[in-house]
């Protein structure tokens, strides 16, 4: 008798606790630009031979 009642009782936890936050505003401020300096995404420890070559037109670097 405990068991299930424990056992409904933690399911009822999990249920409510998945539930969306009802306080989030979707307030979108599509005026603002993200800044462009800001790092997207980092590679370390490069092994081996690479190149490399920067674009100036899309202002990117290539590696190989």
């Amino acid at each position: 008798m405990l068991k299930s009642f424990v056992s409904l009782l933690l399911a009822a936890l999990f249920i409510t606790s998945c539930a969306p936050d009802q306080n989030q505003s979707s307030n979108i401020d599509w005026e603002t630009v993200q800044d462009s300096s800001h790092i997207a995404f980092t590679v370390t420890g490069l092994d081996g031979p690479e190149a490399v070559r920067y674009d100036p037109d899309q202002q990117v670097y290539f590696i190989s």
